[in-house]
């Protein structure tokens, strides 16, 4: 006779990704994600605490992931910290930000059904707490502007860069995994 063990573990966590339990079952009053048990089994066992892990959203995998602080410190490395959002994005772009020369302004915009999937799964999202640099084309070194969005979803011109037709690029933290920037004169 054969005895097969589950191996599937439920981790449980509240709104901050803090982890309150692993168990066999999912937990009806948490949040939870399900993992292998080896994943997790130094966390049961005692070895590792769970304050050294937190689950996150991971917008480029569109899913809650399971990181050590260790794995979420090497995330906000330079690799994810300066990503130059492309401006020919073929796909349909998560994020866009827009260099508006009609209405001299920079906006944002949210695709619309990246942000009801993300509402449908109760995932909070506010693009007004990320910051984007401008700078000059390409170049991450020569910063022009920093600029972060507010509840209008747009920054007005302020610089005689944004007013000319100056060559920019737009660097960002990488959190979404479509990005588009885009300067429209319409």
């Amino acid at each position: 006779m054969q005895v097969n063990i589950n191996q599937t573990r439920y981790v449980c966590f509240n709104d901050k990704g803090e982890i309150e339990k692993i168990s066999r079952r999912p937990d009806d009053n948490l949040k939870h994600i399900e993992v292998d048990f080896k994943r997790v089994r130094n966390l049961m066992e005692g070895k590792e605490s769970f304050n050294s892990y937190k689950v996150e959203y991971d917008f480029l995998e569109k899913r809650y992931a399971l990181k050590s602080t260790q794995e979420w410190d090497e995330s906000k490395l330079i690799t994810g910290f300066i990503y130059e959002i492309p401006d020919d994005e073929k796909d349909v772009p998560e994020i866009k930000i827009i260099k508006d020369n009609k209405n001299k302004c920079w906006r944002i915009e949210l695709e619309k059904e990246f942000k009801k999937s993300l509402e449908a799964e109760l995932i909070p999202i506010d693009p007004t707490v990320q910051y984007y640099s401008v700078t000059k084309k390409h170049d991450p070194n020569i910063l022009y502007r920093l600029i972060q969005f507010d509840k209008t979803y747009t920054v007005p011109f302020k610089y005689d860069f944004e007013f000319d037709d100056t060559l920019v690029s737009v660097y960002t933290v990488r959190k979404f995994s479509k990005y588009l920037f885009e300067v429209t004169n319409e």
